[in-house]
């Protein structure tokens, strides 16, 4: 599931937990920030991701187009207080060198977006 018709559907009809992965949640054409806010209640894990448009492709957070602030603002303001996973599906550069350009990344924008 990851455009906000298909959780539409599904959410009201369940009472699963929702893990939003903010890149999928962005590449099925949602508003990740919006569609925390809307399931906020439902959260039980988030996977932070980010991604490039054109051409497609998944990057180590920070480097694409996502609003990450106002993403992890939203998380913030859900109440969720557990991990932050951080993914990256499927790229072209070096994994490790992508896992510290995140962590660097979210350890700043934590401090910076901290409620």
């Amino acid at each position: 599931m990851e455009s906000p018709d298909e959780l539409a559907r599904l959410l009201p009809r369940t009472r699963i937990g929702f893990c939003p992965d903010t890149a999928h949640l962005a590449a099925g054409g949602g508003d990740p920030a919006a569609i925390i806010r809307q399931y906020a209640d439902r959260i039980r894990h988030v996977h932070l991701k980010d991604l490039r448009l054109e051409p497609f492709g998944w990057l180590p957070l920070g480097q694409g187009v996502l609003d990450l602030p106002d993403i992890v603002r939203a998380v913030q303001e859900s109440g969720y207080d557990s991990w932050l996973i951080v993914e990256l599906d499927d790229y072209d550069g070096d994994p490790r060198e992508a896992a510290e350009i995140s962590k660097i990344y979210l350890d700043g924008l934590l401090k910076e977006t901290s409620v």
